[in-house]
């Protein structure tokens, strides 16, 4: 997966772009639908099992379910996913290959402490895959800008550090490692700083 700002806006279209080429060649339809996506932050764990989640629950869905037609929804309500997914094939015919990779998907998102559900369909298999997810990441302020006003030596500092805010690992740790080294630094003076920061 391409890890490009980790937002969520990036991971559905990679999702979106993965599936189109998984399916491009069969006569499976696949139909998307997106509500309320924004640029909430996906870890790169979260990133990788889920992809593994809907690479699996695709794989299923191609080898065993006989489906037509898929339709995959990516639904946000606040910091809350929810990423459905749905075939109108034979649905799970116990102890199949299908049924079993079912348990995988349960143990990936526990691994995220997320839900796994299975919604009962008069055809084909409904799953859903449910996690919370961190902080927005707001694209037209991704530079974090502060500075501290009076130096160990109640000097002032001009000095400004501009941080890329895609990394907020790094920033939540190098604002800590400034303040053990100056601890007289008044607090951080941000601008354009996405409201998380706050």
């Amino acid at each position: 997966l391409n890890s490009r700002g980790d937002t969520l806006v990036n991971f559905v279209e990679d999702i979106v772009t993965y599936t189109k080429n998984f399916f491009g060649k069969t006569e499976i339809r696949v139909n998307f639908k997106k509500f309320n996506i924004n640029f909430s932050h996906v870890s790169a764990s979260q990133r990788r099992n889920l992809f593994l989640c809907i690479k699996e629950a695709l794989n299923n869905i191609y080898k065993h379910s006989n489906a037509n037609n898929i339709e995959i929804i990516f639904r946000q309500v606040d910091n809350n996913l929810t990423i459905s997914i749905i075939d109108d094939g034979i649905g799970i015919v116990e102890d199949s290959p299908k049924g079993n990779g079912m348990e995988n998907l349960r143990c990936r998102m526990a691994d995220l402490d997320g839900d796994f559900n299975f919604l009962t369909v008069d055809r084909g298999v409904h799953i859903d895959l449910s996690l919370k997810l961190e902080a927005v990441i707001d694209p037209s302020k991704n530079v974090l800008s502060f500075q501290t006003r009076k130096g160990t030596n109640n000097t002032d500092l001009s000095d400004e550090i501009r941080v890329d805010t895609n990394d907020l690992v790094f920033i939540t740790h190098l604002a800590v490692a400034i303040r053990k080294i100056d601890k007289s630094a008044t607090p951080f003076n941000f601008s354009n700083t996405p409201a998380y920061f706050y």
